[in-house]
């Protein structure tokens, strides 16, 4: 699996708006998604939306290959994107 091959899988999420990033090589792919529809929930909600349409979309094998993924809200990754620019990351 690449991460092209992730980011098709993730673009079907059932979500509005959806923004991916992903990155990584075999075996350890991380993916962030971003979407609106993620604010007001919590993490593990997050997580289960997205973990149970890769569960429904993909075999065990290339299940293995991811190694993580992040759930923000639009503003969340905005926030997180000007921490790293003002620390030069």
């Amino acid at each position: 699996m690449t991460p092209a091959d992730l980011e098709l899988i993730l673009t079907k999420l059932p979500l509005k708006d959806v923004a991916l990033r992903v990155g990584g090589r075999r075996r350890r792919l991380i993916a962030i998604v971003t979407s609106p529809d993620f604010v007001g929930q919590n993490e593990a909600l997050r997580q289960r939306v997205v973990w149970q349409h890769l569960i429904d979309s993909m075999s065990d094998d290339d299940m293995t290959e991811i190694e993580f993924v992040f759930t923000y809200t639009p503003a969340e990754l905005a926030e997180l994107d000007r921490k790293h620019a003002l620390a030069g990351v």
